[in-house]
């Protein structure tokens, strides 16, 4: 029986940069901290899939992920569920919020 968590985070931005490139994410748990900055290239001629993966090993419960939209709007989420997908679109989250995210349902 496998035991890894994961958090899977698809973005949908504003007109014109509807992808979300460049935006910024950053999880917490316990001691452990990861980054990941959005962009669906890696090189030449190459490109990668645009849902966000997140290997969360044994842990099965974040703290919290922060968000930073290419825009400069930052988002805190307390408690974001794990072993999901979860989809955050720019217009609809509150700027500058630190919010428990059963509240953004």
């Amino acid at each position: 029986m496998d035991s890894s968590h994961y958090l899977f985070i698809r973005l949908e931005g504003s007109f014109p940069n509807i992808q979300a490139l460049g935006t910024k994410i950053w999880i917490y748990y316990g001691a452990e901290i990861q980054y990941y900055e959005h962009l669906v290239f890696r090189g030449y001629e190459s490109s990668m899939d645009p849902l966000i993966h997140f290997g969360l090993g044994i842990h099965t419960q974040l703290d919290s992920l922060k968000l930073q939209w290419p825009n400069g709007q930052v988002y805190t989420l307390r408690s974001p569920p794990v072993d999901t997908i979860l989809t955050l679109t720019q217009a609809s989250l509150p700027n500058n919020s630190l919010l428990p995210f059963h509240l953004l349902l």
